[in-house]
């Protein structure tokens, strides 16, 4: 078996797609994607217990840890572009400068960009 013929059993099959609607279904949610394979906004959800909510998808459909990774890796990049700029003060530069900045920086803008990319809370009962 060739790496083509790989590629076309996993388009077919779609392994990853598969497991995370079957997790899905068990926590009562709608399937990722429907036949036309577009993304729902709103789906209403049947818990267990009988309460129905909400369900809307998140802003940015990836994974926290995704959305983590790449404004991390944005914010890097922005820094050294604030680094490399003039600064009139000295105090600016040393503090662009030092390496908790740099950190405290990164952790901050990652934090805040997967924190407001979330799903909206489903707590509005039908």
């Amino acid at each position: 078996m060739g790496a083509l013929e790989i590629v076309q059993l996993w388009m077919v099959i779609r392994p990853i797609r598969l497991l995370r609607n079957r997790r899905r279904a068990k926590r009562g949610l709608p399937p990722l994607e429907d036949s036309e394979g577009v993304m729902p906004e709103q789906a209403n959800v049947t818990m267990q217990d009988g309460t129905q909510f909400t369900r809307t998808e998140p802003v940015i459909p990836l994974r926290s840890s995704s959305k983590m990774a790449v404004t991390g890796g944005t914010a890097i990049l922005f820094l050294q572009l604030l680094q490399s700029m003039p600064w009139p003060w000295p105090w600016v530069d040393e503090l662009l400068q030092s390496p908790a900045f740099a950190s405290l920086f990164t952790l901050a803008v990652s934090y805040v960009t997967t924190r407001f990319t979330k799903s909206p809370i489903q707590s509005q009962p039908l």
